[in-house]
């Protein structure tokens, strides 16, 4: 037989195929190899891929496809072998990672991820650490045994990663790149990876002077660690997929590594700033690595701290009130007082997570306080130039209006609310109904003939006049949350309505940070800043979460250091100590692990916050992942949309509730969910890549749309399609959410509203430079001069006029019409600004 239906023999000669005897190492016919010496058991085989004899790969030609492989001559019987370091290190690394065992929840949750990993941006500290003395062994040793130490050593190295619940992305020759922080997020990742460099150091050393004494060759290491931000996720094809993580941060790390001698471990800057408080470091002069244009800090590791911070973690705690009887005290006096003399105001200020909101809920729980009507709406970040937000969701708290519902539902809705009150507010319903319902054109029209000065004028008082009937009828508390973010129109309404409070028995508790300063009248106002806990009421803090547990006083210390004294960081702190384990509940009591004190909690709340979200199944990540671009606040009706089950949404919404993560903020008739805290969404939100952030947003515009239709906050998704970078989008809901503002008199609003859609179109323009834009930007400019002049800002209203003059030279090109009219309307505009400024000869 000849060609391809004959199968060669272990003789056959691979060049030329003639059959050669089974002896014979080279072929008669061409005088190719046909068989070889194993450079690593010195087997004479037949020209295969593996050495028959021992299985390791044997040595080929680098000669095109097709040629046969070059034999290698068998050694003389004195020589030693000459060992194929390459595949001795791959053979080694391979039973290395599969001896070493992994922490069981990394693998569980690569398992349930799979394929299917989603990228993230996250923090994590990159461990690159060196072996150097193998290629020096494969000189004077057998190679044989020169596998057996390399199975050793990495099988060594591995275990004391993985002990630290590390993650080995990979091996780079002789290095080994290791994660923490991803895919599992720690409280501790700095430390972990610290000690894990630290021991593997301690345990090659050891390792090498047995050796050393043994063979006369030892080995050395040295290592870079870097912590910072990278894209984590899966990299590879259909077939295999990795995790790994990339980014400046790993390059950083591994230009460490190659700067750090034999025996040393260079951190870079953001190591050592978490870091300090375990660990002895020395500095070394700034380096100068490639790529980076000036030296990085850096700093050498040296040893664990015999006087370490230490650190851990907590959770399964009811929340309670300690340190703020006074605080507390106070606000209900005040409370009692302004409700019985006709009204006041108390405000409440601190920094984030210091205790305001529930100082708050405390005193709406009081006795006395808990039978009074209370209103509670909260500013958002992205709400500050949505004219009169923080009232809309007052008054729709009040009349019991939801998100979706139509402006009929809302018109039912609020004549009912309305008229169940003792006054008659029938004028002032359209108002109220436009603010609730802004996409009612019936109820707009009503309004239509009003000129925007008279309809902010009526708009103000309908919206006073309301919640002083309501007060009228029984004392109410209006609680306003979060007001350093509170928009142009209903910062002045809420000036109103305190001018006004002392007449009826309402009381406004006001929340807010510092950088927020109302000017209100002193006569019927109390201010209450909330500072951090002193040490005694943080003590007494942790012990209240726990139950009264009387655990070791450095812990509790450990916690109060850690949490600065802020309730919401110490609620947190301790949370991470439950999830981790050192503190269990054994029969309704705490009790702490003996070694507690051996890691480290992070400086950052973030790093507190990631490895709570990392306990959780991938589906609930996701859902705060999703729910962090919705907002501080979402309903299940917009998870549905967005494609989840709701079954699957409850179960998962339920146990992030459980966690304290997630707080529940309308049970009926859609369920509504809050982030406890923004620092919560926060941490979500930059856990996604940009790409993956564009995109959220986009489908949540769309969502948005879908289920509230022209009721949509313009504000809202002009959010979302900036974020989504749908420019063109933007532009349309930025002149929506100018138009509204100018329909009540936020002039300052307006304009910053039509500055944004300017810069939009520019970003239309770079994507499309085709595109023309002309009528938009004069629709704009014409906007924008106009509330410029209605507040008095000559100047600025000139130079959008001027700027929408030029356009009409754009628009004439292409319809010489209408171009000649704007023109037109351009110059009368000028001529009318010209005449407010006396300049009738201009004009």
């Amino acid at each position: 037989m000849s060609g391809p239906e004959r199968r060669l023999s272990s003789a056959d000669c691979g060049h030329c195929g003639a059959h050669s005897d089974d002896a014979s190492r080279f072929c008669g016919d061409c005088g190719r190899a046909v068989r070889l010496a194993c450079g690593f058991c010195g087997a004479t085989v037949p020209f295969r891929r593996f050495c028959a004899n021992c299985g390791l790969l044997l040595r080929r030609s680098l000669l095109e496809p097709g040629r046969a492989a070059i034999a290698v001559p068998q050694p003389q019987a004195q020589a030693q072998p000459v060992a194929d370091v390459s595949r001795l290190h791959d053979t080694a690394v391979e039973g290395a990672v599969s001896r070493a065992t992994p922490p069981d929840e990394l693998t569980t949750k690569i398992r349930a991820a799979g394929a299917d990993i989603v990228g993230e941006r996250r923090k994590v500290v990159v461990l690159f650490s060196d072996v150097s003395g193998f290629t020096a062994m494969s000189e004077k040793m057998d190679p044989e045994e020169i596998h057996g130490i390399m199975n050793e050593c990495f099988t060594g190295l591995v275990d004391v990663i993985y002990r630290y619940e590390g993650y080995i992305d990979k091996f780079i020759g002789d290095c080994i790149m290791a994660l923490f922080g991803a895919p599992l997020a720690h409280e501790d990742d700095v430390a972990r990876a610290l000690f894990a460099s630290l021991e593997m150091e301690q345990w090659l050393a050891e390792y090498s002077e047995t050796l050393e004494k043994r063979t006369g060759v030892g080995l050395g290491m040295h290592s870079g660690v870097n912590y910072g931000t990278v894209v984590a996720g899966g990299l590879g094809s259909d077939l295999r997929m990795d995790y790994t993580v990339i980014g400046d941060t790993v390059n950083v790390a591994s230009r460490l590594e190659s700067a750090a001698q034999r025996g040393e471990t260079f951190v870079s800057e953001t190591v050592h700033a978490v870091g300090r408080r375990q660990f002895q470091f020395r500095d070394v002069e700034p380096l100068t690595l490639k790529g980076k244009q000036r030296p990085v800090p850096a700093f050498a590791l040296v040893a664990a701290r015999d006087d370490p911070e230490p650190i851990r973690g907590v959770d399964e705690f009811e929340l309670v009130l300690v340190g703020r009887d006074a605080q507390l005290a106070q606000v209900r006096a005040a409370g009692a007082d302004a409700l019985a003399s006709g009204g006041g105001v108390v405000s409440l200020i601190g920094e984030p997570g210091v205790g305001k909101s529930r100082l708050a809920v405390e005193f709406l729980q009081s006795a006395g306080v808990a039978t009074t009507r209370t209103l509670r709406a909260a500013c958002l970040s992205y709400t500050t130039r949505a004219p009169y937000y923080l009232f809309q969701e007052l008054l729709k708290s009040w009349a019991g209006v939801a998100p979706s519902d139509t402006p009929d539902v809302v018109r039912a809705e609020l004549q009912g609310a309305l008229g169940s009150l003792d006054a008659d507010l029938g004028e002032w319903e359209p108002y109220l109904q436009v603010l609730l319902a802004p996409g009612d054109e019936a109820a707009a029209e009503a309004l239509a003939n009003l000129d925007p000065q008279t309809r902010q004028r009526l708009t103000d008082r309908a919206i006073v006049e309301t919640l002083h009937a309501i007060a009228g009828s029984g004392s109410v508390v209006v609680a306003c949350d979060d007001l350093h973010w509170i928009d142009e129109a209903s910062e002045r309404v809420l000036g109103r309505l305190v001018d006004g409070v002392t007449d009826v028995p309402l009381l406004v508790l006001a929340i807010y940070r510092q950088e927020f300063d109302p000017k209100w009248p002193e006569s019927s106002w109390t201010r209450l800043r909330l500072e951090a806990l002193p040490d005694d009421h943080t003590r007494a803090l942790v012990s209240a979460l726990l139950g009264g547990a009387e655990l070791p006083e450095a812990f509790v210390e450990l916690v109060g250091s850690k949490s600065s004294g802020n309730p919401y960081f110490v609620e947190e702190v301790l949370r991470s100590f439950v999830d981790s384990g050192a503190l269990t509940r054994v029969g309704g009591e705490w009790r702490l692990d003996e070694d507690a004190d051996a890691a480290d909690v992070p400086d950052a709340l973030q790093a507190v916050i990631m490895g709570r979200l990392d306990s959780t199944p991938e589906e609930c990540r996701r859902i705060m992942q999703i729910a962090s671009v919705i907002g501080h606040e979402f309903g299940s009706d917009m998870l549905g949309e967005l494609g989840w089950g709701l079954s699957e949404a409850a179960a998962s919404l339920e146990y992030l509730r459980s966690l304290g993560m997630l707080t529940e903020t309308q049970p009926v008739p859609e369920q509504r969910h809050a982030f406890r805290q923004e620092f919560v969404r926060e941490v979500s939100y930059e856990t996604l890549l940009l790409s993956a952030r564009r995109e959220l947003h986009g489908q949540v515009a769309d969502a948005t749309e879908q289920l509230q239709g022209r009721g949509a906050s313009p504000a809202l998704l002009l959010d979302h399609s900036v974020k989504a970078q749908r420019w063109a989008n933007g532009v349309q809901y930025a002149l929506r959410s100018a138009a509204e503002a100018r329909d009540v008199y936020a002039n300052r609003a307006a304009a910053a509203y039509y500055d944004q859609a300017l810069e939009l179109m520019d970003r239309v323009a770079e994507d499309d430079p085709a595109h023309d834009g002309s009528r938009d930007r004069i629709a704009v400019l014409e906007g924008l001069g106009a509330v410029h002049s209605l507040m008095g800002e000559y100047d600025e209203s000139m130079t959008a006029y001027e700027g929408m003059l030029e356009q009409t030279g754009s628009l004439q090109e292409t319809a010489p019409d209408e171009g000649r009219v704007r023109r037109a309307e351009a110059l009368r505009s000028l001529a009318s600004v010209h005449v407010r400024r006396g300049e009738y000869d201009q004009a």
